[in-house]
């Protein structure tokens, strides 16, 4: 086994067993409460529904309602977003994690950053 794929299995160990992380293991749809093939109407419909249920408001103290309140909102984001879903859909949690981080860096590889910076000219 090499060290890459050590490193690997590792670090999907390591966060998947960290509470604060549980949403990167878990299936998105579970969540929700959907099967796979929902409409964009039917999530919308079922993340109202789960929200009122697991509100904080109406669970006061109940900090498993506040966690799975948490994690119906994150799901709702990623599935909600066409281009996020089809991402989570393809390639799981890493695959939308990737995206963002991409994002938030300004995308790939910039062979002229050094000179320009980080400006983007537009023709």
């Amino acid at each position: 086994m090499t060290y890459v794929a050590i490193f690997i299995s590792m670090f999907v160990l390591i966060f998947c067993l960290l509470p604060f992380n549980f949403i990167i293991c878990k299936d998105l749809y579970k969540i929700l409460e959907l099967k796979n093939t929902a409409s964009a109407n039917e999530i919308k419909k079922q993340y109202r529904k789960l929200t009122l249920k697991y509100h904080p408001d109406r669970n006061p103290g109940n900090n498993e309602a506040k966690d799975k309140f948490t994690a119906v909102a994150e799901a709702n984001e990623i599935l909600s977003d066409p281009k996020k879903r089809r991402l989570y859909d393809r390639g799981g949690m890493e695959a939308v994690k990737n995206h963002v981080d991409q994002q938030q860096q300004g995308g790939g590889f910039d062979p002229f950053g050094g000179m320009f910076g980080r400006y983007q000219y537009y023709l």
